[in-house]
């Protein structure tokens, strides 16, 4: 008699159990994988994408330390052909720092930028030009070259010069 009331308790539980499980297994169809997987899966779950945050553009940085001033040029890429940036020119000796931004756009390795206001002063006989700037990608030497009119101290001449800014670790 025990054997019965313990297999029937027993019987009774695994049915509890698979009505438990299919009531409760919601089961959600998702759409077959076609050959067009050029679009990414969205991940569904609040904390892998979470409805306030938006997305930020890649961003590069670059630098340059010169005599008196060190700078840094950071790139927020909006899209394949449109940036925005600031740079950031820190005088060595006083520590004061001047903060400009610029917009831009990207043909090739040539950006062609504008800044809203005056660019920050990058050396004491350094001016910036309007000539494209050029990115070069060499794996693990990325870099810009940007054209200013410097002043040649030996020859005491004004003329175009490349700064080379190193690519660096955004801060």
């Amino acid at each position: 008699m025990q054997t019965t009331t313990v297999k029937n308790i027993l019987t009774a539980g695994l049915v509890l159990f698979i009505i438990a499980c299919n009531s409760t297994d919601k089961k959600v169809k998702t759409p077959d994988k076609t050959a067009d997987t050029a679009v990414a899966d969205i991940p569904t779950t609040p904390a892998e994408n979470p409805a306030d945050v938006t997305t930020v553009p890649a961003s590069k940085c670059f630098s340059n330390d010169g005599l008196k001033y060190s700078v840094v040029i950071k790139l927020f890429y909006s899209s394949t052909t449109q940036l925005t940036g600031t740079v950031v020119s820190k005088h060595l000796e006083s520590g004061e720092s001047e903060i400009a931004k610029f917009t831009g756009t990207i043909v090739g390795d040539q950006l062609t930028t504008q800044f809203r206001g005056n660019p920050p002063t990058v050396g004491d006989a350094s001016e910036w030009t309007s000539k494209p700037w050029t990115i070069d990608n060499k794996p693990g030497k990325e870099k810009i070259r940007i054209v200013f009119n410097a002043k040649n101290y030996e020859t005491n001449k004004w003329a175009e010069t490349d700064y080379e800014f190193a690519a660096t670790t955004c801060q």
